[in-house]
């Protein structure tokens, strides 16, 4: 059996007119080798080409999944899908949190650093973004394979406008939602075995991502979540109304209970102070002197005086014998002995106060030395006090805004200063029902509570902290909302 080859068949048809010329014949068997050979070179081309794209492939898939960050990752996908797929600029999305399924460009290939304000890139992300909400209304087992698309050029010149082709590959988590994207951009269009490599790129970027991205501590689906604020909701409406006792916090200083009041015998200058503050002192104790010189002098007259009154009074009852006159100046020489014997006990008197002495045992309880030497006080002014160390209770300055309804009788917990971490006990034994200023310019209330003398460790005098005062049971919104109610009741009206 022979053929003609196309080319010989035409090459006879316009030689007839010759009779010398015979037609070239060739067998069956040599076409057919000749064919085959032809075949056997495109079929190992197509293979080499195939196998180079496979290594580039597998190469590929190491680097991604080499990238030890997000970042690495990104920079590596902008940089080395080019390699493996048929595009000129390769784009990588990310998701933003200001809405679902929203994207932003985060990394473009042969950039290091892109302008998200330029006004190309603004207007292929707006382009984007319409094709990224395109690819995720498909079917759900469509919506997550490689999108192709057309879009103009961001580049175009001044008399053509080319058309980009380009491929959406989006990447989506666990829970379906996309959180990043790769955008594939290019001049020719992608065939079928093209998106197959385009898919097998997302699918490796993708497993690297999530294994590169943090992952939370527990899985809870929207409905358990859902049910679960709603139970914490409705345990928390539940736990308003459960009953608490009201309490406040104010500062607290510690007493001395019932002291014993030292003030200035006289009107005079303190010349010096003869204990030092918190000093232990016993009865009869020297305590402050007062300046003495005005007061010895007027005892010195008062003795001259005296002396005055006692000569006249000799006199007189030596003229009063035989005479009428004698008897009434005996009269008057008795009466001004006896006036300036009351004199002189007076100036005695004043001159024995200009020194103080303690008239209990105890601590003397006053500020500092310095600050009542040279002092002028008048009498009964408040010098110091002598109190127990043994017999102490808390005075509290309850200011008007924190006031709360107090019982005598009422718990209180110190929390003082140099030991808050060991509270003190006590109860309420008073408290003033008028407002007074304190220390700090302050309206408040002045509780005074007492101390649980069973303690191991009784506070020292004058220690600060603060205290909290617990008053009766109240529901538990009532407490953590008294103060805004009372604010808002105040600024409304109701």
């Amino acid at each position: 059996m022979v053929s003609v080859l196309p080319e010989d068949i035409e090459s006879s048809e316009n030689d007839k007119p010759h009779t010398n010329r015979k037609p070239v014949l060739v067998s069956s068997r040599q076409a057919a080798g000749h064919s085959s050979t032809e075949k056997n070179e495109r079929r190992g081309n197509l293979n080499s080409h195939r196998i180079e794209k496979l290594e580039a492939l597998l190469f590929y898939e190491s680097e991604v999944r080499r990238a030890k960050t997000i970042r690495e990752l990104v920079f590596c996908i902008a940089n080395e899908t080019r390699k493996v797929v048929n595009g000129q600029q390769i784009f990588v999305m990310k998701s933003t949190k200001s809405q679902t399924n929203s994207l932003a460009i985060d990394a473009v290939s042969n950039l290091s650093s892109i302008d998200k304000n330029a006004p190309a890139v603004v207007t292929l992300q707006k382009e984007i973004s319409l094709i990224g909400s395109q690819a995720l209304a498909r079917p759900t087992p469509d919506c997550t394979q490689p999108y192709r698309f057309k879009i103009p050029s961001p580049v175009e010149s001044a008399d053509t406008k080319s058309i980009m082709r380009g491929a959406f590959i989006p990447l989506m988590d666990e829970r379906g939602r996309m959180f990043a994207a790769i955008i594939v951009l290019g001049e020719k269009s992608f065939s079928e075995s093209d998106v197959i490599v385009l898919a097998r790129v997302g699918e490796t970027v993708r497993h690297a991502w999530l294994a590169l991205k943090p992952k939370p501590t527990r899985f809870v689906s929207q409905k358990a979540r859902k049910a679960i604020w709603c139970f914490l909701i409705f345990g928390a409406v539940l736990a308003m109304a459960l009953p608490v006792p009201l309490s406040t916090l104010a500062p607290v200083e510690i007493v001395p209970k019932s002291p014993q009041i030292v003030a200035a015998p006289i009107d005079g200058v303190i010349e010096e102070m003869l204990v030092d503050a918190n000093a232990v002192v016993n009865i009869g104790d020297p305590l402050f002197r007062f300046v003495d010189t005005a007061l010895e002098s007027n005892r010195v007259i008062a003795l001259q005086k005296r002396g005055v009154a006692t000569a006249r009074l000799q006199s007189a009852q030596q003229n009063s014998f035989g005479s009428g006159e004698g008897a009434r100046d005996l009269i008057i020489a008795q009466a001004e002995l006896r006036l300036a014997d009351a004199e002189l006990a007076y100036a005695d008197t004043q001159f024995s106060k200009s020194v103080v002495r303690a008239k209990s045992n105890g601590i003397a309880v006053f500020n500092n030395k310095s600050d009542w030497q040279g002092k002028p006080v008048s009498i009964g002014e408040r010098v110091l006090e002598i109190a127990s160390p043994e017999s102490t209770e808390a005075l509290i300055d309850l200011a008007i805004s924190d006031s709360i309804s107090l019982k005598n009788g009422a718990d209180v917990k110190l929390f003082l200063d140099s030991n808050p971490l060991s509270p003190i006990k006590g109860v309420v034994i008073s408290a003033a029902y008028r407002a007074a200023m304190t220390e700090a310019d302050t309206l408040a209330y002045n509780v005074v509570a007492d101390i649980d003398l069973q303690q191991t460790t009784l506070p020292r005098i004058g220690a600060r902290g603060t205290a909290q005062i617990f008053g009766e049971d109240v529901p538990l919104g009532f407490y953590l909302f008294r103060k805004p109610l009372s604010a808002v009741r105040q600024w409304v009206g109701w």
